[in-house]
């Protein structure tokens, strides 16, 4: 089978949607399929790429051309002179909306990532009541990026969900599905660090890896930091990743700078290379993920395929990822959060258990072999 991603997102640009269809990309190639990625222009890249066999990147577009008819159009031709199967848009952007409209196309596949449908995943960046407002006067700016959206979904000829709640939120809120649609997980390769890089540092350390935002639950880090610091004095909480901002706020880092000192064992980071990523999770006894919304997070991927104790939000898909995983699913507004922390960074039987359980569950049910085996299974019996 051959299969298109069609997103703006692609290694080294975005976040999450773009490495979800690198690694899918690799999975579906490792099982003798192909697969096409049409993306948007990212400076220092090839137009052309083959960054493993059977897998092609086009990068053909500049971001502002998403949502428009033009670049559905020469989308579409792109699939057609590749006599592409399938094609696979996420539902964030709306990219897939006038794709649909077109005639003479194969099946269009999307899969719900995460957008502003939901209030669930609206509001998760409201950490101060008055952002709730503030957030609903984005939405009527970002009204036609939202149409598209639902466009995308509703009619879409098959969505797949990463987690079932992320189904069950939009169904929630009105969204009309089409029938054919299924949970296919994310993958991740299940790896051994390179032995440099695994080295646990002699202080208990904490992990927080993600954009430093509301929605990422760095609202509730003050709080849950203080518990885990009444019981382990020595522990060190490591913060990485990239600064946002946010309306009348301003940086994120700043804010959190001003709750979190170094007297109080925080450290900062900053934005992360691969190494220094890797670096990180070796230090991490245990990774924490006190998200407000998170549908499918890839630093619980990532903490699962290094063999990590987790400590993660409800708030998401966090809960099916760690089904059956000696993790610790709590909210992170809770004491028990942090005294979940806190009991992993005592206990080191504990913390391994938990670890090995992550890990065991990242290899039988998340592999991109089994990932992609699913997906194509999905595909073929729709079409």
């Amino acid at each position: 089978m051959r299969v298109m991603f069609f997103q703006w997102e692609f290694p080294p640009d975005g976040a999450g949607i773009g490495r979800y269809a690198a690694r899918m990309a690799e999975a579906l190639a490792s099982l003798g399929h192909e697969a096409l990625v049409y993306a948007a222009r990212a400076p220092g890249c090839p137009e052309e790429s083959e960054p493993v066999p059977r897998v092609r990147v086009r990068r053909a577009y500049d971001r502002s051309a998403v949502g428009s008819e033009g670049l559905a159009r020469e989308a579409l031709d792109y699939a057609k002179s590749n006599r592409v199967d399938v094609i696979e848009c996420p539902d964030h952007l709306g990219i897939a909306a006038p794709l649909l409209a077109l005639p003479d196309r194969p099946p269009i596949v999307v899969k719900s990532h995460y957008n502003d449908l939901a209030p669930a995943m609206r509001y998760a960046q409201a950490h101060y009541r008055r952002q709730r407002l503030l957030i609903d006067l984005a939405c009527l700016r970002q009204r036609a990026r939202l149409r598209r959206e639902r466009e995308s979904l509703e009619g879409a000829d098959a969505v797949i969900f990463p987690c079932r709640r992320m189904e069950t939120e939009l169904l929630r809120a009105g969204i009309r599905l089409p029938p054919r649609r299924a949970v296919c997980p994310n993958p991740i390769s299940v790896f051994e660090p390179p032995e440099e890089l695994s080295e646990v540092t002699d202080r208990p350390t904490v992990l927080f890896l993600g954009r430093l935002d509301f929605g990422k639950g760095i609202g509730h880090l003050p709080a849950l930091w203080a518990r885990v610091r009444a019981r382990v004095p020595n522990a060190t909480l490591e913060i990485g990743g990239p600064d946002s901002r946010a309306r009348f706020i301003g940086s994120m880092e700043q804010w959190l700078r001003r709750r979190l000192r170094e007297a109080d064992g925080a450290q900062f980071l900053g934005p992360l290379d691969a190494t220094a990523v890797e670096a990180a999770y070796g230090r991490a006894w245990t990774v924490i993920v006190p998200s407000m919304w998170d549908t499918f997070p890839n630093v619980i991927l990532e903490a699962m395929a290094r063999g990590k104790a987790i400590v993660a939000s409800p708030h998401g898909g966090a809960p099916e990822m760690l089904e059956g995983a000696s993790a610790v699913i709590a909210d992170p507004a809770s004491a028990r959060f942090g005294e979940a922390v806190a009991t992993f960074l005592l206990d080191s039987a504990r913390r391994r258990v938990a670890g090995e359980s992550a890990r065991e569950r990242a290899r039988n049910v998340f592999a991109p072999s089994v990932v992609a085996g699913h997906y194509i299974q999905c595909l073929e019996s729709w079409w």
